[in-house]
């Protein structure tokens, strides 16, 4: 596509790069969003650009670059505030999971609340089980532990009923260790191993297991 100056390279280019991510070649995806982004800009394509405005702010969370990770989400809710977007909810995720980490307990749950609702809103099977870990995270530094084990058993179940749920699974990086504190993890670690392994769930399955130096090499890998 890309040779044949195509404007399907955008949306190609930037499937490839959740793909890329989504088996943890982390690096690469970067390289390609910038790529996407490019050829959205040369083909004009609005859309893709408000998409990869999202993507922008994971991967600066990734990275470690959290100031630039919450401007990127910030201005990006704030530019399309009073207007629906199916990647809100994941935004939310990536500003939620910035705060969160800073002990700003409160805007996390917040954040984690409403990517909640959207995901539910837009039947988004992924998105459901990212608010979600987000939620149980919160709720555990805020020290609501009954309501985190409900939401946690709401995500046990979630996965559960679903053969595919969350392919690439890099949602479950954060929440191993929340429900293994919970007493879940046995749990969670059956479920992950019915799924595609890829390094997100070897690294998910390491801390199930409280292996966290295996953990540790898989996600720095």
């Amino acid at each position: 596509a890309v040779r044949t100056n195509s404007p399907a390279a955008c949306t190609i280019v930037a499937n490839l790069a959740t793909t890329r991510a989504g088996f943890g070649d982390l690096a690469r995806a970067v390289e390609l969003h910038a790529e996407a982004r490019r050829l959205a800009e040369r083909f004009d394509d609005a859309s893709l650009l408000r998409y990869l405005g999202v993507e922008d702010a994971w991967d600066r969370y990734l990275e470690g670059r959290w100031d630039d990770a919450l401007r990127l989400a910030g201005d990006w809710l704030a530019e399309g505030e009073g207007s629906a977007h199916y990647m809100e909810s994941t935004c939310r995720i990536v500003r939620g999971r910035v705060l969160l980490a800073r002990g700003e307990v409160a805007g996390a749950l917040a954040d984690a609340d409403a990517a909640l609702g959207l995901a539910a809103e837009a039947e988004d099977q992924v998105g459901l089980h990212e608010a979600l870990g987000l939620r149980i995270c919160a709720l555990l530094a805020d020290g609501q532990v009954a309501a985190a084990e409900t939401s946690a058993g709401e995500l046990l179940a979630l996965i559960r009923d679903q053969e595919q749920a969350g392919m690439t699974a890099d949602w479950s990086a954060d929440i191993t260790d929340a429900l293994t504190r919970l007493g879940r993890g046995g749990e969670l670690a059956a479920l992950l191993a019915r799924l595609e392994p890829t390094p997100w769930l070897e690294g998910a399955l390491a801390v199930a297991h409280r292996d966290p130096e295996r953990a540790a090499a898989v996600y720095a890998r």
